[in-house]
């Protein structure tokens, strides 16, 4: 589904639960790390379409979905590569606007296939300091500065 149509729904779903004051859950998303098979210092991002700036690959699940599912389905999705192996990094929360989010990061280890766009946008491949520089949500921006802090820490 697209990004702006899951949006509007979200929003005509959240926005009278918040006027009357109810708690609402946090949405599950998830996104991918997935480094350049030759140079280790550079990662996939997706210029996004719809929105100004970068994003990992990733996105909300759908319902009945692992997260393990929906990461190796955004990734399909948004770039055409298959993914086999991950690892689990973290999670992080953010707000956005009437509701958030919890994104749970994880380090694509093994993929195949060749890398096209979508209608989520065209993917690159930047550096972290660059992806952090431009990227579009404050989630994924919190997770890619956790990512630069582990791997200097290697």
């Amino acid at each position: 589904m697209h990004y702006l149509l899951k949006k509007a729904l979200i929003t005509l779903y959240i926005q009278p639960l918040k006027l009357f004051h109810i708690n609402i859950p946090p949405v599950p998303s998830t996104c991918g790390i997935i480094t350049a098979p030759d140079d280790p210092l550079k990662i996939l991002m997706i210029e996004l379409t719809y929105l100004p700036g970068l994003s990992l690959p990733g996105g909300y699940l759908n319902p009945g979905e692992t997260l393990e599912e929906g990461l190796a389905r955004e990734i399909r999705e948004e770039t055409s590569l298959k993914v086999t192996g991950w690892k689990y990094f973290g999670s992080f929360s953010t707000y956005k606007s009437i509701f958030h989010t919890i994104c749970s990061l994880f380090e694509v280890t093994e993929y195949s296939g060749n890398i096209t766009s979508s209608k989520e946008g065209k993917p690159i491949w930047v550096t972290i300091d660059e992806a952090i520089e431009r990227c579009a949500y404050h989630d994924v921006k919190d997770a890619l500065i956790a990512y630069r802090k582990q791997q200097s820490n290697l």
